[in-house]
């Protein structure tokens, strides 16, 4: 089951991929206005993170629920499924993800060895950690969120004037040969770290 939820995932990341670069076409062409594929990167980058979000919390479930394709992945309680969710929810109606320490540590508490989210190395929680840097800076407007992304994420990353807002950045370019964006390597980070759900 984990597998599937991960190979949709992927599915999920090459889409936006496909509509990433079409729409970059489409600017060269003269098609889109900056503030147009500024906000195409933003809408991909959350699309993203959500069905990152998704994935956690499924993956988690299914492990709990003894649905995991790893046999040595295993809940350290048992009960029926409704039960099991009503244990972890605490009372809340819905539980958060991210920061991915928060899903760590709850898989310590009630997955065996905290398998399979104690696979995470710390590459892993250091890209997931500065995508909901930005991911708050995309969503709220807050002084807060707008520091956090320019201490944790830009640091002292020479960029140019329209690089520095969370758009801009994700469209700057990270490496050449093949050029490749900021987003494409935070969505590929993503797909890394997906990989060890499976």
């Amino acid at each position: 089951m984990s597998a599937a939820l991960v190979d949709k995932f992927h599915r999920k990341l090459q889409a936006v991929e496909k509509t990433r670069a079409t729409s970059e076409e489409a600017f060269a062409r003269g098609e889109f206005l900056r503030r147009d594929i500024e906000a195409v990167y933003e809408g991909l980058f959350l699309r993203c993170v959500v069905s990152f979000e998704d994935l956690l919390e499924n993956v988690f479930f299914n492990v709990l629920n003894g649905n995991s394709d790893r046999h040595e992945w295993d809940s350290k309680i048992s009960g029926n499924v409704k039960t099991l969710k009503d244990c972890v929810l605490e009372g809340k109606r819905y539980l958060d993800w991210l920061p991915i320490q928060e899903t760590v540590k709850r898989s310590r508490v009630y997955l065996r060895r905290g398998k399979p989210f104690s696979l995470f190395d710390e590459d892993d929680k250091s890209k997931i950690a500065q995508v909901v840097v930005i991911r708050h800076a995309i969503a709220h407007a807050s002084s807060h969120a707008q520091r956090s992304f320019k201490s944790k994420v830009i640091g002292g990353t020479p960029l140019a004037r329209n690089e520095k807002s969370p758009a801009g950045f994700l469209r700057s370019i990270a490496r050449r040969g093949p050029t490749t964006t900021r987003f494409q390597i935070y969505t590929q980070a993503l797909g890394k770290a997906a990989l060890k759900l499976k």
